[in-house]
């Protein structure tokens, strides 16, 4: 909205003109519930003094979209007007943050400008005018409902009051009553801005305070902080040597239960020795009976090869069943010395596995020596530990008490 020339950019202030009577509040309602109503104008008196100083307050609502910027103005306009460059007057807008702008509330900005007496001389009498806020982009955001000037106080300016205290009855000018109300509320402003600027330095005071705490209450929490960890560190060290002596006593178990199969298998290879040392024991009696048997069967042979030679003139055929005889006995004598062989290679195997044995039982046992002194060293150390850790939670105790 740059311009008003068409439908949408104008004010329909033709509906002001040639109006003799006219509801102030029925118009200021219409305005508000318009499109230009992001800027309110209040207290909007029917008639202005053209020799005063006229004072314009508005109010930017929350639906302004902006704040005022370079540039905007509050302009007064003779009612009938079809350009915001028709105005009679301009006064440019109080920025936010200057001495002109009033305090905040809540959602509602109210603001403040004054028309020079000497801009309102000229104006004619009998006409309407009105407020209206123009942006810098010539946009409306605002109108006022219209009133009229006059030289003189008129019965519009004239307000009566009680006075109590001397049984009266007062009539003063209103534009009067509004500057001395405009008077007290600037000396109520500069003494809520002085206490405001003293809570402002109490504040600051107990500011400076509550940070000198808070650093006290850091470097502490730090303390604190380095203590709880040295005490974490001690109690991971403890855990850790407890799953440290924990996998030592599986690991002694584990020994434990190799140690009893290792002896059951001994147990078991002493019987077995004492089998084979009873069947060794079988064997060389057989052995012996078979030698002793074979020695009576040599000397027979050999009393009867005697006998042969004598006998051998005599009969060939004699001679060719005892030479068949002699050849089936050294045969058996050959299986008889084979079946020693086999009885003494089982004797040196036996001989050999008891060795072995015994081998892995002196092993066991010395294995599970080493277990004991390690289980033994890792106790003492585990006591050492925890005589560390009271004593680092003795010293964390007296620093607290500190």
């Amino acid at each position: 909205m740059t311009e008003m020339d068409g439908e949408d950019s104008e004010i329909k202030s033709d509906d002001f003109s040639n109006m003799d009577g006219f509801d102030a509040d029925f118009i200021h309602l219409s305005l508000i519930d318009s499109s230009y109503a992001k800027v309110i104008f209040q207290d909007v008196q029917d008639v202005y003094e053209s020799e005063k100083d006229l004072v314009c307050t508005y109010i930017v609502v929350a639906g302004l979209e902006r704040s005022a910027q370079i540039g905007d103005s509050i302009r007064l306009f003779k009612v009938g007007w079809s350009s915001v460059y028709d105005h009679v007057a301009c006064v440019p807008c109080a920025i936010e943050g200057s001495d002109d702008a009033a305090t905040t509330k809540s959602t509602k900005i109210e603001r403040t400008v004054v028309f020079e007496a000497s801009v309102l001389q000229v104006l004619d009498e009998g006409e309407f005018y009105q407020f209206c806020y123009i942006t810098a982009d010539n946009e409306i955001q605002g109108a006022s409902t219209p009133f009229l000037f006059s030289t003189a106080p008129t019965d519009y300016d004239l307000v009566t009051e009680n006075d109590i205290e001397h049984d009266l009855l007062l009539i003063q000018n209103r534009t009067t009553i509004l500057e001395d109300n405009l008077q007290k509320t600037m000396k109520e402003k500069t003494t809520a801005q002085a206490e405001n600027q003293s809570l402002e330095r109490k504040v600051f005071d107990q500011q400076l305070l509550i940070d000198i705490l808070q650093d006290f209450v850091t470097t502490r929490s730090e303390d604190e902080n380095v203590l709880r960890g040295e005490l974490k560190a001690l109690e991971e060290t403890v855990l850790q040597n407890k799953e440290a002596l924990d996998e030592i006593s599986k690991e002694k178990h584990a020994l434990e239960e190799s140690l009893k199969k290792v002896t059951m298998e001994r147990d078991q290879l002493k019987e077995t020795n004492n089998i084979l040392d009873s069947r060794f024991k079988e064997r060389q009696d057989t052995v012996s009976s078979l030698i002793a048997s074979h020695k009576l069967t040599v000397a027979s042979l050999l009393y009867q090869r005697k006998l042969l030679n004598s006998a051998i003139d005599s009969s060939g055929e004699e001679i060719q069943q005892l030479q068949e005889k002699l050849v089936k006995e050294a045969r058996e004598r050959e299986l008889i010395s084979s079946n020693v062989k086999e009885i003494k290679n089982m004797l040196e195997a036996t001989k050999t596995s008891k060795r072995l044995a015994l081998q892995e039982l002196d092993e066991m046992q010395s294995q599970q020596s080493n277990s004991n002194t390690i289980l033994k060293q890792l106790e003492s150390e585990v006591g050492t530990l925890q005589n560390d850790k009271e004593k680092q939670i003795g010293r964390a105790s007296c620093r607290e008490r500190v």
